[in-house]
């Protein structure tokens, strides 16, 4: 039961709520600096009213598409078990039919080696260059990175893809609202 309380939090079902909302100064940090990247927006997901994590998006140019590097940040305001998370990223990897049977599954078990559960307050990032690997870091700690290139584009796209179930989220993301 717990889980599937929790996958409903992740998924937000029925109502996807967002509100924009402030970073800490954290979130700014050397990576975004050394690699010349922008804030494009940020917002906070919210479901039935429980707040679940406040998200940012990085860049490089002018706009997100140009861009050939981009961070995603996420700062967690529950605590969420990294199989939950994991699970979470597959199904919306499914529902936007974006990646193999065969991305999913090495992805999943490299995700499932370096995702730690998280707690409240927890920040997680990925860091993508266009063509290369993705780095992840928890809390600004290095944890590993996924060497495929096509990791990271999929992966962003489940929140800034035309398919992405929220897209409100995904604007406020790519800064138009």
């Amino acid at each position: 039961m717990r889980r599937f309380i929790l996958r409903l939090l992740l998924v937000g079902l029925a109502i996807g709520q967002t509100q924009a909302t402030a970073f800490d100064a954290v979130l700014e940090r050397d990576l975004f600096q050394r690699n010349d990247l922008s804030k494009g927006g940020e917002t906070q997901f919210s479901w039935f009213g429980l707040k679940v994590y406040d998200i940012a998006l990085w860049w490089s140019a002018d706009n997100y598409n140009n861009s050939e590097k981009a961070a995603l940040t996420i700062r967690y305001l529950r605590d969420i078990q990294a199989e939950d998370l994991i699970a979470e990223t597959r199904k919306q990897w499914r529902l936007q039919g974006n990646v193999t049977d065969a991305q999913e599954a090495a992805w999943s078990a490299r995700l499932n080696q370096l995702w730690p559960n998280v707690s409240k307050g927890d920040v997680l990032t990925l860091y993508v260059e266009s063509g290369r690997e993705s780095l992840f870091y928890a809390n600004d700690q290095p944890l590993g990175s996924v060497t495929d290139p096509a990791f990271g584009p999929a992966f962003l796209s489940i929140w800034l893809s035309d398919r992405a179930k929220y897209p409100r989220l995904r604007d406020q993301l790519l800064g138009q609202r």
